[in-house]
């Protein structure tokens, strides 16, 4: 058995397409036990984890000889979920594009509930999204695999700009534009006191929120 060190952009889903396995596989192993108890989602890892990767195993098939046989790969493509909103509404009936490292993979209309959900390559690693049309069109750059865990300050700034709360770029720098998004968010929020401090409270909301807008 071998094992890997997780990179910025990987995800489980890539680790696994990588080396021939399911992600699940791989997330099920006893070896992998203090990982899934750690991050609790397969698909937000942190960069330097050490993901245990099984062996192969042989798997034999009995055919007549003098015959042609066809055999399909299984996969497991990865899945994008987005919520489109605007101003807390869905952005319902308006165009969009999704591109996938460079390839265009599907365009419509966002669904009444602003929820859009497609599968996408498990090795994806950067999309575009591009809504509305003529002067009304917005674009937005999509980096697959990045969102770290919520503990760290990447973590939180990765949601707090996917939850419309714009903090800048992703980094571990806990700077003025963060503290006012956070300040923001703690508002939004109803805090109990808002002061931008990333305490608990903010943390644990955050997180909540956006699972919830992730998954609805």
């Amino acid at each position: 058995m071998k094992t890997h060190k997780v990179r910025q952009g990987e995800c489980l889903s890539s680790i696994a397409d990588e080396n021939g396995f399911f992600w699940q596989t791989i997330w099920d192993h006893p070896d992998n036990e203090s990982l899934k108890e750690l991050r609790k989602d397969p698909n937000i890892l942190q960069p330097g984890d050490t993901v245990a990767i099984p062996d192969k195993r042989l798997k034999e098939i009995s055919e007549q000889t003098s015959q042609v046989y066809k055999y399909r790969v299984k996969n497991t493509p990865a899945k994008f979920r987005v919520r489109l909103l605007r101003d807390a509404n869905p952005r319902s009936g308006e165009k969009y594009v999704l591109t996938v490292d460079g390839v265009e993979i599907k365009r419509g209309s966002v669904p009444s509930d602003g929820n859009i959900e497609m599968p996408i390559p498990p090795k994806a690693r950067t999309g575009e999204l591009v809504i509305g049309e003529n002067e009304d069109t917005e674009i937005y750059t999509l980096n697959f695999g990045y969102l770290d865990p919520i503990e760290t300050v990447s973590g939180v700034k990765a949601r707090l700009n996917n939850l419309g709360f714009d903090c800048g770029t992703v980094n571990e720098k806990l700077d003025e534009e963060t503290i006012e998004a956070i300040f923001d968010f703690q508002c939004y929020i109803n805090h109990s006191a808002p002061t931008g401090d990333l305490d608990d409270q903010t943390r644990q909301a955050l997180a909540k929120l956006h699972d919830e807008v992730g998954s609805s």
